[in-house]
């Protein structure tokens, strides 16, 4: 992110190091998320918009008959992991 900073002279992107710190908790969070439900979230790497697309539709395609039981269980995962992190 900061590569991508640095060479993009068309954006002010105020406030920076504030987002980075907030992408590195959301990292944590999804990261978290799958250890309850395995690939439950997929992270894809921003490299191009077609790359972006491709990786999309894999997943939604993955997902379109996935139904989750885990409800209860998601949701217990998620105040535990909460009360024990930082947002």
């Amino acid at each position: 992110m900061r590569h991508r900073k640095e060479n993009d002279i068309s954006r002010k992107r105020g406030n920076f190091e504030k987002h980075l710190g907030i992408a590195a908790s959301h990292q944590r969070y999804y990261e978290s998320l799958n250890n309850i439900v395995p690939n439950y979230v997929q992270l894809i790497e921003a490299e191009s918009v077609d790359n972006n697309v491709e990786a999309i539709m894999e997943n939604i395609s993955y997902r379109s008959d996935w139904k989750t039981p885990y409800s209860l269980n998601l949701f217990d995962g998620i105040v535990e992991w909460l009360t024990n992190n930082k947002a």
